[in-house]
């Protein structure tokens, strides 16, 4: 009973492959960490003037499992969910706080894998076609950002301790299957300081959902070790529905604020009446954290919405892309 596994990642997620993106090797391991953003946090005052830090909170931001209950076909050990029902289905949630998590297609490690990340150049980014619009090349990469080669503080890719998880909320690891772009932000961004201004009608359009997707013979299983025990991991097995056998099998690992957990949508804003200045994303600022040696004295951007030349169109929820990052 063959089917494809569809893992919908989304929120504050940073994506590490093991050798660089753009690198002629071919990626074996991708290590995904979700930083800690459990509590609402300011910024690091090295990103930002302090008379400005009140307005840039960091909203709470929770690690959370989602599935389809009829794709579940067993579950071992004590990683706890709840049953959330609505007219169209049951679904799985689980809190995923100090999870060290591992995906094995047909119940197996992959000793051997190869992952690929479906890339390419996108001719025109006003206007990409679908295929360009599942591209790599709106996953915004911190090495743009910061103008230069970036590494992960390797802490955070070694065995993980207890105390790991005042840094991270969650750590995914995988070694097959093919990575894309699976939803880009409706509007663009600007990358600028904090305090700056962005400016109308530029920008660039951000992968808001990335997609892990791989073919498996009979089922997938999921591992989730706590930080630092020494216990037998706690397993989820994953398994197409009896009643839709050739149906995609769907996961989402998310780390989001409450309201985009619960699929509250967020309020229509008309960018005439805002102040340009507070359309920010001060979420991005948690990525710094996980950048080994990231010592700076000036401002580190962030993106800001690029407000349309056309004036009264709507910003949904003031734009916010919480995009995932690689590094």
């Amino acid at each position: 009973m063959a089917f494809t596994l569809r893992i919908v990642f989304s929120g504050i997620c940073a994506f590490v492959p093991d050798v660089p993106f753009g690198s002629s090797d071919p990626t074996r391991q991708m290590t995904v960490l979700f930083p800690n953003a459990l509590k609402a946090s300011l910024p690091s005052r090295i990103l930002c003037d302090p008379d400005e830090l009140e307005r840039r909170i960091v909203p709470p931001h929770y690690p959370i499992l989602q599935f389809n209950l009829k794709n579940l076909q067993s579950s071992q050990g004590q990683l706890k969910f709840f049953v959330r029902e609505n007219l169209d289905e049951r679904r799985g949630v689980a809190s995923l706080l100090a999870q060290d998590i591992s995906i094995w297609p047909d119940g197996r490690l992959v000793q051997d894998g190869r992952i690929t990340l479906i890339d390419g150049n996108v001719v025109d980014p006003e206007h990409p076609s679908p295929e360009e619009e599942q591209y790599l090349h709106w996953l915004k990469k911190m090495s743009d950002v910061l103008g230069k080669p970036s590494t992960v503080d390797p802490k955070l890719l070694g065995p993980l301790t207890a105390e790991s998880g005042q840094e991270l909320a969650t750590r995914v690891r995988f070694s097959t299957g093919r990575l894309r772009t699976a939803l880009l932000s409706p509007t663009k961004f600007e990358f600028l300081p904090l305090g700056g201004k962005a400016t109308p009608g530029v920008g660039e359009r951000l992968a808001v959902k990335l997609a892990l997707e791989f073919e498996v013979e009979d089922k997938v299983k999921m591992t989730f070790r706590q930080f630092g025990s020494k216990q037998e991991p706690s397993k989820l097995v994953f398994t197409a529905a009896e009643d839709e056998p050739d149906e995609d099998v769907e996961i989402r690992l998310e780390n989001l604020e409450p309201e985009d957990l619960l699929g509250i949508v967020h309020p229509e804003t008309d960018p005439v009446n805002v102040d340009d200045s507070l359309i920010i994303d001060p979420d991005f600022a948690v990525y710094y954290r996980l950048v080994q040696g990231l010592v700076s004295g000036q401002p580190l951007p962030v993106p800001h919405f690029a407000k349309p030349l056309a004036q009264g169109a709507p910003i949904l929820g003031l734009g916010k892309p919480c995009s995932p990052v690689g590094i």
